[in-house]
């Protein structure tokens, strides 16, 4: 991991946000009802609709689940074809990866939870969706991974989940977030 790594430098051309690749994980394209033959095909739609989009000098966002099973040098070369940094928000699947320091090298931080303020939004970033978030009733935004194709049950408010099957394989870029959310209530306060 790079100590020099400052996400606030960042224009909001350059920043993605993604989750679940699920790279190496055969039953996911079932389970998904993911467009792909086979996870060759899966793999390699994912990197080039991800080059396609994320510059050389963009930072990433996973927010969990890059990969399943135990082929890391796979996975490793699979993240180092895609361009930009990355940042990890670890996710239930990726427990067995993280136990290796090639997978770990891939990013430039690695959290459970990340709340971080980009251009002048704070977001919070977690693999799971939940229901309260710091600042939430402010205009803070959630975002998160996990439901693959399935929506969360909070009430409308400015949250997305980012799986990769909802954005046709590509990740979102911030501007297409902030605009969603420009359309999404604050969340009501519990302190109304």
């Amino acid at each position: 991991m790079n100590r020099e790594f400052r996400p606030g430098d960042y224009s909001k051309d350059k920043i993605f946000f993604s989750s679940d690749y699920h790279f190496c994980h055969a039953k996911v394209i079932e389970f998904d009802n993911r467009p792909f033959q086979d996870l060759n095909e899966m793999h390699e739609t994912i990197i080039r609709n991800h080059n396609e989009v994320v510059p050389e000098n963009g930072l990433l966002y996973i927010l969990g689940d890059v990969a399943m099973g135990k082929d890391v040098a796979s996975v490793v070369t699979m993240l180092n074809r895609m361009n930009g940094r990355k940042v990890l928000i670890r996710g239930n699947h990726d427990v067995i990866m993280m136990k290796e320091q090639s997978f770990r090298d891939c990013f430039e931080m690695i959290a459970e939870y990340y709340r971080p303020t980009l251009h002048g939004h704070k977001i919070a970033m977690f693999h799971y969706p939940i229901a309260e978030w710091d600042q939430a009733y402010r205009g803070s935004w959630h975002l998160h991974g996990h439901i693959h194709l399935g929506v969360a049950p909070i009430e409308p408010s400015k949250f997305l989940n980012v799986g990769i099957m909802n954005n046709n394989y590509f990740p979102f870029s911030f501007k297409q977030i902030e605009d969603y959310m420009e359309t999404q209530p604050n969340k009501s306060s519990h302190h109304d």
